[in-house]
């Protein structure tokens, strides 16, 4: 069995980070493979950074891209295409980048958008003890809302 150091891998794999606060959203793609994502591509302020499965999807990593993908469709069930869900989000400044979860416990990143106090976006591994079975590499993508004025419940 092999051991990681998990602690280490994260912050090898998620050096890049912080790179992306600041900067504006300009573009968000997922790969898609049948009925699953496998990374998620951002543009910020002209430069691209994927996230994705690390190790079999027990971390995520946050990577610079040398290059933009290419977005495209192709009839076996996958493909690279504009992700609708973080549209509400285009346009603003990445303000903080949080890490969440863990190793093989939801291990993800929570970003935070100038003027967009109550929802952020959220990008974490399927790990997390409720993914359904075949699905260790893949992410789960949300947005993430919040609640400020306590009478509101």
């Amino acid at each position: 069995m092999t051991s990681y150091n998990y602690p280490e891998l994260i912050l090898q794999k998620t050096a890049d980070l912080p790179k992306i606060v600041g900067l504006s959203l300009e573009k968000a793609l997922v790969n898609y493979v049948a009925d699953e994502f496998n990374v998620l591509y951002l543009k910020a302020g002209g430069r691209w950074f994927a996230t994705q499965p690390e190790i079999g999807g027990e971390i995520l990593g946050f990577h610079e891209l040398g290059a933009s993908p290419k977005e495209r469709h192709t009839s076996d069930g996958s493909g690279i295409v504009g992700f609708a869900m973080f549209d509400r989000f285009m346009g603003a400044q990445v303000t903080a980048v949080r890490q969440m979860g863990e190793a093989w416990n939801g291990h993800g990143f929570e970003l935070s958008f100038d003027g967009i106090v109550d929802h952020t976006l959220l990008v974490q591994s399927i790990c997390t003890g409720s993914e359904p079975e075949d699905y260790s590499d893949c992410l789960r993508l949300g947005v993430g809302s919040y609640v400020h004025v306590a009478n509101c419940i």
